[in-house]
C-alpha cells in the first residue's frame, strides 16, 4: 500500500510538471526598465511565454485572451515584436506578437509594434549645447530604438520653422531599418547654454551680450542707450527687439520692424487709436524721427545679426 501511495505522488507530480501554467489578469503598474508604464492585452486565445525572445527557447507559461501585463522591455526580429514581462507567479520572459498580424493590443503610452521600433523616453529634451545633439549622447536617456532585426539608421533634424520658444526648438527624430521601413517622432529641444543666430550660427549669452553692444554703439552715433534701449530725450526709442515708439507729449504710436517699419498702433491719452486715426497728429514726428531710426536700424543690420540676435530669455 505504501509502495502505491509513492507511485501515485510521483506519477501527479509528472503531470503538473507537464503543464504549462496559466496566468490571469495581471495588474499595471510601476515598470523597472521602461520610463512611463506600458502595458497589452492578449487579443487571440492564448501566447506561449518564452525563457528567451525566440520561438526555439523553452516555454515557461502561457498567457490567455484577455490578461493584461506590463511591457518590461521590448525587442525585435524579422517576423515578432517579443514584449518582456512579469507574471504575479513571477514567471519572467517573452510573449511574441506577430508583425503581421499582432496577437496583442497596446493599452496605454505610445510604442510602434512594426520595426523600426523607435520611442521617445521623453518628449522635452534637454541639452546644454549644440553639440550634444547626437543620437549617442541622447540613446537610452531621451529616445531608444531596436536595431535586433538589423542595424537602424537614427537620424536627428532641428527643425527652426517650428520654435516654440527662445532657444526651444522642434527635433525631428527618424529611424530607418535596412529594408527602408521609417519611422518618426517629433520632440522638443531646449538649448540650455546656447541659442540658434540669425546667421545659421550657435551663440552663448556673451555672443548675445557682444551683439547688443554693437547695437548700442551704432546708436550712441545718433542717440543714447540705456537697458537695451535706443532713445532721444522723450521723442522716440528703438528696442532691442525692433519696437518703435514715436512720442507726441503723452501720447504716442508704435510700430514693429521686420522687413520694413511698419505701423501697429496708437494711443491718446493710453486708450487705443487706430493708426489711421490718429497718423496725422503724429506726421510731424514721423518725419523728424523716422529717417535716424532707418539709419540705426540699417547699420546694425549690416553687422550680419538680426533684432532677435539680441534677446536672450
Amino acid at each position: 500500500m505504501k509502495k502505491c501511495l509513492i507511485l501515485l505522488i510521483l506519477v501527479l507530480l509528472l503531470c503538473s510538471c507537464g503543464n504549462k501554467k496559466e496566468e490571469d489578469e495581471y495588474k499595471v503598474g510601476t515598470s523597472n526598465k521602461i520610463k512611463d508604464e506600458l502595458a497589452f492585452e492578449v487579443i487571440i486565445q492564448q501566447i506561449n511565454i518564452r525563457e528567451e525572445p525566440n520561438t526555439t527557447s523553452d516555454i515557461i507559461g502561457i498567457v490567455k485572451e484577455g490578461s493584461k501585463f506590463i511591457i518590461l522591455d521590448y525587442t525585435s526580429d524579422e517576423n515578432y515584436i517579443w514584449f518582456h514581462i512579469k507574471t504575479k507567479n513571477k514567471i519572467e520572459g517573452y510573449v511574441a506578437s506577430s508583425i503581421e498580424e499582432p496577437y496583442v493590443e497596446i493599452l496605454n503610452g505610445e510604442v510602434d509594434i512594426e520595426p523600426p521600433i523607435l520611442r521617445l523616453l521623453d518628449t522635452n529634451i534637454k541639452v546644454k549645447n549644440h553639440n550634444e545633439i547626437t543620437v549617442e549622447k541622447l540613446k537610452d536617456r531621451y529616445i531608444e530604438f531596436s536595431d535586433n532585426s538589423g542595424k537602424v539608421d537614427v537620424k536627428l533634424e532641428i527643425d527652426y520653422s517650428l520654435k516654440v520658444g527662445d532657444r526651444q526648438y522642434a527635433l525631428n527624430i527618424t529611424a530607418t531599418d535596412p529594408s527602408g521601413n521609417e519611422t518618426s517622432k517629433r520632440a522638443y529641444l531646449y538649448v540650455t547654454n546656447e541659442k540658434r543666430l540669425s546667421n545659421d550660427t550657435w551663440g552663448t549669452y556673451d555672443d548675445v551680450l557682444n551683439i547688443r553692444k554693437k547695437f548700442q554703439n551704432i546708436c550712441e552715433k545718433e542717440a543714447n542707450f540705456r537697458n537695451s534701449v535706443c532713445f532721444k530725450d522723450n521723442a522716440w526709442e528703438l528696442d532691442s527687439n525692433g519696437g518703435i515708439t514715436i512720442f507726441n507729449g503723452s501720447n504716442y504710436c508704435d510700430y514693429k520692424y521686420k522687413d520694413k517699419i511698419e505701423p501697429v498702433g496708437c494711443f491718446d491719452d493710453y486708450s487705443s487709436v487706430e493708426y489711421e486715426v490718429y497718423k496725422e497728429k503724429i506726421k510731424e514726428n514721423e518725419d523728424l524721427y523716422l529717417p535716424v531710426i532707418k539709419k540705426i536700424i540699417d547699420e546694425y543690420l549690416k553687422t550680419g545679426y538680426e533684432f532677435s540676435d539680441m534677446i536672450w530669455q
